[in-house]
């Protein structure tokens, strides 16, 4: 994502806020269709974990139902061993 795209705001070198909110750390983990980030949140210092989405292989894959019902099931489910949705 470039620096100067709307949704990023340029941060100390080699920081920005990602969606005007969270400071990017390392990189967790990656598989086919994203990456996971460790992240902070910049106004509540609260760490997160990321998940960037590749737009282009969810659309190559036509997964777009998949994700969007991934994203309604998380919405709903509160369980200690699987992670909380706070946006998406």
């Amino acid at each position: 994502m470039a620096a100067n795209s709307p949704t990023t705001t340029t941060r100390k070198e080699g920081q920005f806020l990602l969606l005007g909110r969270y400071e990017i750390g390392k990189l967790l983990g990656h598989g086919t269709f994203s990456k996971v980030y460790l992240a902070c949140n910049a106004k509540t210092n609260e760490s997160v974990a990321l998940e960037v989405i590749d737009k282009g292989q969810i659309l190559k894959g036509c997964l777009i139902s998949h994700i969007k019902r991934e994203i309604s099931i998380l919405r709903r489910v509160r369980h200690l061993n699987i992670v909380q949705l706070f946006e998406a």
